[in-house]
């Protein structure tokens, strides 16, 4: 049995798996398709995904994570834009004291398994994809900060015992009362940390393979094996209000039979972000294509792409203005430059830390 059957067949299995366990959480196609979303962060399935507004890869903690699949199908096709995200080994890494002193099971509490659907710009047809990712080094996990649970259960306790000694017929209101003067002592720790820590060393590997759904068809004889790549990305701190996010990805189609088809594409790029103030953030990232053609090696081309946002807080607006400008240079399959302006109003911050 060769490798590629191997892997659809792993493939198949893992989203027969994950559909049912996961949670709903909202995502659109738009979000995908928009130029607005330079800078958002995506599920790890749509990593390698061809024609993607950003081109560089999220370094985002656990807590960022977010499922999107109210469901796959819809009137007997898939739906595109939907992504499912979970932890695999978050219950199988032992107690806090453990995951604290082991490098090895931080890596793996903090690996991301998703499985998600995204449309073909160029056609009717879909995109299967399952991801990967492995967050082998991350400073600001603050699971395996000793320092900070410490603090956290210290603060706990003392808004517990700011609430006064319980008495012997203390309610249950009272109780819960207690409760949320610790959490609300702990909240404090938390933000702490999270304006300390959101920027920190970080190192994330990942790996996808993706499968073409002919016209949205989910059925067997309608997906045939597409592409499947790697990536490596790293975060690093700018001061303390900004990040520099390092990429790198590989990927390589396969059963290519047109011969002037795309047998493969690279990408290298950063982007910085800064958190100016509470109310106004900005982000720029710019990136180096590579596309071969191994049946053609005279199709094979490059392209640079560039694209900036600023994101600002409007009262007035009721939201977050964004407005933003990128695309990509000119190249074979796209024979003019293709920046274009854009803006948005959104209820919530779409640069997270």
């Amino acid at each position: 049995m060769n490798t590629v059957v191997v892997l659809r067949r792993w493939w198949l299995l893992l989203v027969q798996v994950m559909l049912p366990i996961v949670a709903p959480a909202q995502s659109t196609p738009e979000e995908l398709a928009n130029a607005i979303s330079y800078g958002v962060p995506v599920s790890p399935a749509f990593e390698l995904l061809p024609g993607k507004p950003s081109e560089i890869t999220n370094i985002v903690t656990p807590k960022d994570l977010y499922a999107t699949v109210p469901s796959f199908i819809s009137n007997g096709k898939l739906k595109t834009g939907v992504s499912a995200d979970f932890r695999p080994f978050a219950y199988s890494v032992g107690s806090l004291t453990e995951y604290q002193q082991k490098p090895w099971k931080q890596a793996l509490w903090r690996t991301v398994l998703a499985v998600g659907t995204a449309p073909d710009v160029t056609g009717n047809d879909s995109f299967l994809s399952a991801g990967l990712r492995m967050s082998i080094i991350d400073r600001g996990d603050p699971r395996a900060n000793k320092e900070y649970t410490d603090k956290l259960s210290s603060a706990y306790a003392q808004g517990i015992l700011s609430a006064g000694p319980p008495s012997f017929t203390i309610t249950q209101d009272q109780l819960k009362a207690r409760s949320q003067a610790g959490s609300a002592a702990a909240e404090k720790v938390r933000q702490q940390l999270s304006r300390q820590t959101w920027n920190k060393f970080k190192v994330d590997v990942g790996a996808a393979y993706m499968l073409r759904a002919k016209n949205g068809s989910y059925l067997s004889d309608s997906l045939s094996s597409n592409r499947w790549g790697v990536w490596a990305a790293s975060g690093l701190p700018l001061g303390d209000a900004g990040q520099l996010t390092i990429t790198g990805k590989a990927s390589q189609l396969i059963r290519v039979a047109d011969e002037q088809a795309e047998t493969g594409r690279y990408v290298v790029g950063t982007r910085a972000r800064f958190y100016v103030s509470d109310r106004f953030a900005l982000s720029g990232e710019a990136a180096r294509l590579w596309s071969t053609y191994g049946n053609s090696p005279n199709l094979s081309e490059s392209w640079t792409h560039f694209a900036v946002i600023a994101e600002i807080n409007v009262p007035l607006l009721g939201g977050w203005l964004n407005l933003a400008y990128g695309g990509d240079s000119a190249h074979r399959t796209g024979a003019t430059d293709k920046f274009s302006f854009s803006y948005a109003v959104a209820a919530n911050r779409m640069l997270k830390k």
